[in-house]
């Protein structure tokens, strides 16, 4: 959906040059010719939303913004706080069907206005006074339509006067349809104060989450540790306990070997002459004539089987670690990802804060501007209708204003057309 933003001071496409490109942005002015642009932009029949939030400006230029918007289908006008003059004469004015206010919305209506110079000619006074009952009449006559009663038009249209309609009023008047979040799922303040309970238990859960996962991965790396370092130690014990099983026997072999070589000579030389010769050429069991008997070679055999055993050992204990690794991988992940969840949630929570001191701080500052205009509105009232010595004729208003001829126009439009119709 398309939106447009209507902000700031209405102007004419005069203000629309780079040199107030920034006041544009910023939201301080808002030429005509900028918001007919974008309206191009949207093909017919688009939805569209117009943001307007504005206290006012140039009335003929955005009476044309109202004219190129009646008719138009699929548009819906969202009002901020503050919609006066012609930002209200343009919702007014341009048909659209869809418009929804916030409860803080302040509309209000007045009579158009526009400069006048001292040297002004009686013609030039008939010809602004002309116009200005022209702009006003479409509004007034709307504002009829809409149930709004006489006097109150009449008294918002006068000298100094003004219409002000706050959000029931509209509401019951018809000119807004209801509040900007009825009609959708955005949400406002009561939806954000209903969050923050359920916001805090997830919190809470988290961060009891996160507790747990870290005393488990504690307890993990220390099993492990411990496993470790007793794997290590049983298998050197037994490492060196085979080793020195292995070789006493194979020392023992040894020396049964060289004890029956030794006595083997000794018997063959105390028989007779040709046994003894025959048994001193035999090779007898214990002798290196025969390599399947070699003590020496069997030790060596044991050793070699023993460290093939320790080393199917260390393979299996390696095969275990690669297991334990990968869990205190897995736990490693597991504990990244809830210190990013919670890193997000904390960011959550600080934003909410930021956003509902936000919320707070603007609705102190509409509250005071609305008592502020409020105020000045019921003075200029009040001051008007207590000035009882009011001047017969023009020359009178002049003389009543010290001779400040546009300060009488302001104050006494009235008697400054009759002067004028007078003198023609």
């Amino acid at each position: 959906m398309a939106t447009i933003d209507i902000r700031g001071i209405l102007v004419g496409p005069e203000y629309d040059d780079p040199i107030f490109a920034a006041d544009i942005e910023r939201g301080v002015l808002c030429p005509s010719s900028k918001v007919l642009r974008e309206l191009d932009a949207v093909p017919e029949g688009e939805p569209l939303t117009i943001r307007i939030n504005s206290e006012g400006g140039d009335v003929l230029a955005f009476n044309e913004v109202a004219n190129r918007l009646r008719g138009r289908a699929g548009v819906r006008i969202e009002l901020g706080a503050t919609c006066f003059s012609e930002a209200a004469n343009l919702v007014l004015l341009s048909g659209v069907e869809e418009v929804y206010a916030h409860p803080s919305t302040i509309m209000l209506f007045h009579s158009a206005m526009t400069p006048y110079l001292e040297d002004a000619a009686a013609g030039e006074l008939r010809t602004e006074a002309a116009m200005i009952d022209r702009i006003n009449a479409p509004v007034m006559a709307e504002l009829a339509r809409r149930g709004i009663p006489a006097d109150r038009i009449n008294a918002g249209f006068a000298d100094r006067g003004a219409l002000v309609l706050g959000f029931n009023e509209l509401l019951s008047y018809g000119i807004i349809q209801g509040a900007v979040f009825d009609d959708d799922d955005r949400g406002g303040a009561e939806e954000v104060q209903a969050a923050r309970p359920l916001l805090a238990d997830r919190l809470a859960a988290l961060a009891t989450t996160y507790q747990r996962l870290a005393a488990i991965r504690g307890r993990k790396e220390a099993d492990m540790a411990k496993t470790k370092k007793a794997a290590k130690a049983d298998r050197t014990e037994d490492l060196e306990a085979i080793k020195k099983a292995v070789n006493p026997k194979a020392e023992d072999e040894v020396t049964e070997g060289t004890e029956g070589a030794e006595e083997t000579p000794a018997e063959g030389a105390a028989g007779e002459g040709g046994d003894g010769e025959d048994a001193g050429t035999e090779t007898q069991p214990g002798t290196l004539g025969d390599d399947n008997t070699d003590p020496k070679k069997k030790k060596v055999e044991k050793v070699e089987t023993v460290e093939e055993k320790v080393e199917e050992t260390e393979g299996g204990e390696n095969v275990e670690d690669d297991g334990v690794g990968r869990l205190v991988e897995t736990v490693e992940k597991l504990v990244e990802r809830i210190d990013t969840l919670s890193a997000r949630c904390d960011d959550l929570e600080k934003r909410l804060k930021e956003k509902n001191v936000e919320v707070a701080s603007v609705r102190e500052a509409l509250k005071a501007e609305r008592s502020r205009r409020i105020g000045a509105i019921a003075k200029a009232v009040v001051q008007s209708a207590s000035n009882d010595s009011t001047p017969a004729d023009w020359p009178a208003a002049v003389a009543a204003c010290n001779g400040d001829r546009l300060k009488a126009y302001q104050r006494f439009p009235g008697l400054a057309k009759a002067w004028a119709n007078h003198k023609n």
